[in-house]
């Protein structure tokens, strides 16, 4: 409601009264007003605030209960930038696998939904992507990157997956369910595969380093380079399509070569975290 009411008092867009408001994209009055509503209702209103007000409510140490004690050390930070650089190809091969799916004949009406949704999304997302200045750069690196991988990771890992934890007593099981949570709910159903793994990597790199700020800095990553790459492409600078790495004709030898690299990257880092525990738990002992 606060969200509506400053796009109306901003923009003179009563998102209140009129549904199709927001629907002219070539309006640059409506995409400022969309942004600002995916800031203040989605990024802020959604993930942030709730992961606060729970984090506050459920512990005398909400710091603590969110896993944010502890930054992660640069070694686990640096191994962390080189998995999610190292999966584009995995994840865009996953992508297209994820969009050869079909639903039975008799959900082709469902299907035909999600086809529609799925449009309307890559159209949105394309449009907030446009980018002609180093301000709408930074803007859009703070309103794609840096607030959904706070918030959301907040949300998700910091706070669902724990009590997922305590209510199945199985840490993997929370990790599946609470990845199939962060996916659903971005409503992109052929990108819903994907984005399901990323969660359950999100996942266990919480696990394994017991600091949230490990997957936060993973999914800025993520979606960091999304708007960087389309920024310099915007410019004409980027000499490949990094949405399509690993998913061109040939190119099958890049995704093997992913699948390897996460595979001992994640190892290295669940090696070195488990380490970095047994030290902290020898140094407690000695000074008790």
């Amino acid at each position: 409601m606060i969200a509506g009411l400053l796009v109306n008092a901003l923009y003179g867009i009563d998102i209140m009264k009129d549904s199709t408001a927001l629907s002219d994209f070539d309006n640059p009055n409506v995409v400022a007003a969309m942004k600002l509503l995916q800031l203040l209702t989605t990024g802020i209103g959604m993930f942030l605030i709730p992961s606060i007000i729970v984090a506050v409510l459920f512990s005398r140490d909400p710091i603590k209960y969110l896993s944010l004690q502890r930054a992660p050390t640069l070694i686990i930070a640096g191994l962390t930038l080189l998995i999610m650089f190292s999966a584009l190809p995995l994840i865009n091969a996953m992508l297209v696998f994820n969009q050869q799916l079909h639903l039975p004949d008799f959900l082709s009406g469902v299907e035909q939904w999600m086809i529609t949704s799925e449009d309307s999304a890559a159209k949105l997302t394309e449009v907030f992507l446009k980018m002609d200045n180093i301000q709408s750069l930074m803007y859009n690196l703070f309103l794609v990157a840096i607030l959904p991988a706070i918030g959301e990771e907040l949300l998700f890992r910091g706070i669902l997956q724990r009590l997922f934890t305590e209510l199945t007593k199985n840490i993997h099981v929370s990790i599946l369910i609470t990845s199939i949570l962060f996916s659903a709910i971005h409503m992109q159903f052929f990108g819903f595969f994907p984005r399901m793994i990323l969660g359950v990597l999100f996942g266990y790199l919480l696990h394994w380093t017991g600091s949230l700020w490990v997957p936060m800095l993973a999914h800025l990553i993520n979606n960091g380079a999304a708007v960087i790459f389309s920024y310099i492409a915007s410019k004409n600078g980027l000499p490949f399509n990094q949405e399509t790495i690993g998913t061109e004709q040939g190119q099958w030898p890049m995704v093997l070569v992913s699948i390897v690299l996460v595979t001992a990257l994640v190892y290295m880092i669940k090696k070195i975290s488990g380490m970095q525990h047994d030290v902290t738990n020898d140094s407690v002992i000695d000074t008790e």
